[in-house]
C-alpha cells in the first residue's frame, strides 16, 4: 500500500492544488448554471410584447384636437 502512504505525505502545495481542482470544478458548475439561466432570460427578453401593452398607448396619438371636435364646432 505505497500509495496511501504517499498520499498521506502530501505536501501543502500538493494539498491547495487538489483543493484548487475541486474549486475550479465547483465554479465551473456554478458558472454553466448561471449560463443556462441567462439564457433562457435573453430567449424571454426577446419575445414580442404582449399587443393589449403596446395598444393601450394607442388613444393617446389618436386624439383630435379640441378645435376639430363636433361639439366645439
Amino acid at each position: 500500500m505505497p500509495n496511501h502512504h504517499t498520499n498521506d505525505r502530501l505536501s501543502n502545495a500538493q494539498l491547495s492544488s487538489w483543493t484548487s481542482v475541486d474549486e475550479i470544478h465547483c465554479l465551473q458548475e456554478e458558472m454553466a448554471r448561471i449560463t443556462t439561466h441567462i439564457a433562457k432570460l435573453m430567449a424571454k427578453q426577446h419575445l414580442p410584447t404582449p399587443k393589449p401593452t403596446r395598444q393601450s398607448f394607442q388613444p393617446f396619438t389618436q386624439v383630435q384636437p379640441i378645435s376639430q371636435s363636433p361639439s366645439g364646432a
